[in-house]
């Protein structure tokens, strides 16, 4: 196999009169490098956004969620004892959702989700609490949802981009819109209720669809708002795996007894989107492996024009008692050292671009479309090793054709012919 590669290699070096086939095999090695480098940048990319999506609803929301087919939950707490008790729950609390309007009365309105929490349980089952202790440029303030002492107005916190909606910062006062219930006199006017709350934090999730509409007060505020009572809206459950949360969904019913209790997992919720992520991923594969394959047809034509340019030579070499085995061997060596070349470059171009984009967040993103701020990658070794080799053997493939056409040579038509 040495004899194979000794020559191989030769015929890769370039020689004054043999320039544009040097040069054809440079650029085919280029185009693998590059599809290499792209696919491993774009499938990072998708492993990227999905797990930060991830990351940000498995982080920011619970993984189950109880509610009541026939409205508020009365007993909250029974539900959240029954609950505790089950095998890979690690934190229950109970939660109001309400869609409202949110003002800031001198210079706009603006629709927002309004989450009532228990601010002793809240920091089991999200990490909302945490993202106050940690350094980011647009979370300020703190979490804090308690009566002001000097007017006694109750605390909120803002996602940072609603809080730019509404143009307000830590220490200023917002209304929260309180629309009528029940049935509607059309003689009648009547107006919606606004509610003074005290902007005392602000939080940067990383994802747009909390950041831009979320609004945090204390439960007690949203029962007292929105007429629950001591009912609450559901109670929220955080496991010890985000994954077990289908095999938990059919404890807690069994636990609750079933109706009129129902349960909702984050990947019902999500899962769509997920999915979409990952068919993605799969797609952008696919349609980049493209680049490889016009690279492999460059090899292809390449290989057989260095067939032809070494016609002599294969000749005196057949004459000298080489093998057809071995002259096929020779383009074969040839085609590996492309693909080998190419991979290796390309993986390590993709990695180095991939590495500055995670360190420095070069590319920035709209994070109203892509719920990212900046274009997030996630290097995976089984990634590098499936393209370099899926490549390898591409390259491989591509070099049978010139390596049978030269293996069937005549010796004595091949040295008389050139």
């Amino acid at each position: 196999m040495k004899y194979e590669f000794f020559v191989a290699r030769r015929y890769l070096r370039p020689k004054r009169s043999e320039l544009f086939v040097s040069l054809t095999t440079m650029l085919t090695t280029l185009g693998v490098t590059l599809g290499v480098a792209a696919l491993i940048i774009v499938l990072s990319g998708m492993n990227g956004f999905a797990g930060e999506i991830l990351r940000h609803l498995i982080g920011m929301n619970a993984h189950l969620w109880v509610q009541s087919q026939t409205g508020s939950l009365a007993d909250g707490r029974g539900i959240e004892a029954k609950i505790r008790q089950i095998p890979g729950v690690v934190g229950v609390s109970p939660t109001i959702y309400e869609e409202t309007l949110i003002a800031n009365p001198s210079v706009a309105q603006t629709g927002a989700q309004i989450k009532g929490v228990d601010t002793l349980t809240i920091g089991d089952v999200s990490n909302i609490v945490r993202l106050f202790k940690e350094d980011s440029v647009n979370c300020t303030g703190r979490f804090f949802l308690g009566r002001d002492s000097v007017n006694g107005e109750p605390g909120i916190v803002l996602g940072w981009q609603l809080a730019g909606k509404l143009q307000v910062f830590v220490g200023d006062r917002v209304y929260v819109v309180i629309p009528p219930k029940g049935p509607v006199n059309p003689m009648m006017v009547v107006q919606p209720r606004f509610a003074p709350f005290r902007v005392t934090g602000i939080f940067d999730s990383g994802f747009y669809e909390f950041d831009a509409t979320l609004a945090v007060m204390d439960i007690h505020e949203a029962q007292r708002l929105f007429d629950y009572g001591t009912s609450v809206g559901a109670v929220e459950v955080k496991l010890r795996d985000a994954f077990m949360a289908d095999g938990v969904d059919s404890l807690v019913s069994q636990k609750l007894g079933g109706y009129p209790y129902t349960t909702t997992t984050w990947v019902e919720l999500n899962g769509g989107l997920y999915k979409w992520l990952m068919i993605e991923k799969w797609f952008a594969f696919i349609v980049l492996s493209l680049i490889i394959l016009v690279a492999a047809f460059n090899i292809v034509s390449t290989l057989t024009m260095v067939v032809r340019d070494k016609t002599k030579e294969i000749g005196i070499l057949k004459a000298m008692g080489a093998t057809a085995r071995e002259i096929s061997r020779i383009f074969l060596v040839q085609g590996l050292i492309v693909g080998f070349v190419g991979s290796i470059s390309g993986g390590v171009l993709g990695y180095t671009l991939c590495w500055i984009q995670d360190r420095y967040h070069v590319v920035r993103l709209p994070a109203e479309l892509y719920q990212v701020n900046a274009f997030p990658v996630e290097m995976r070794v089984l990634d590098f090793v499936a393209i370099g080799s899926a490549a390898i053997v591409i390259c491989l493939l591509s070099a049978l054709y010139p390596a049978r056409r030269a293996a069937k040579m005549d010796p004595v038509e091949a040295i008389r012919n050139e």
